[in-house]
């Protein structure tokens, strides 16, 4: 299953961005994302797979909400594992739209069966 990745996002109150450009360059590399705290944009190259640019997603999202946090320093191998875990949970977990095999019953009586419950699957 593949998560949509929104246009923006808050976090911790501010509002990044999200977009995608053929060329990302952070510290003066080029890479596959960044996360600018001061112009509050997400950054993702374009041309990347779903999943990988998911991942980046994810991984730029960790240093927006490490930022916010009041973090200025940011461990590398850190973001990237729990970026890593994190996708994963969203994208084995998270689903907008669920529906579920219910039968309503009322004083012993099935007065419904196969209901859609909409909500998310946490």
């Amino acid at each position: 299953m593949e998560f949509e990745i929104p246009k923006a996002v808050k976090v911790g109150g501010v509002i990044y961005k999200v977009r995608e450009k053929d060329l990302v360059v952070a510290n003066e590399t080029s890479g596959l994302g960044s996360c600018d705290y001061d112009k509050s944009i997400i950054e993702l190259k374009i041309g990347m797979s779903q999943t990988r640019k998911e991942q980046v997603f994810m991984h730029e999202l960790t240093h927006a909400i490490l930022f916010e946090a009041g973090f200025s320093e940011h461990d590398e191998d850190l973001v990237e594992r729990f970026a890593i875990v994190a996708h994963q949970v969203f994208k084995d977990n998270w689903n907008t739209d669920i529906t579920e095999d219910v039968i309503m019953t009322y004083g012993g009586e099935e007065i419904a069966r196969n209901v859609h419950i909409a909500g998310t699957k946490l």
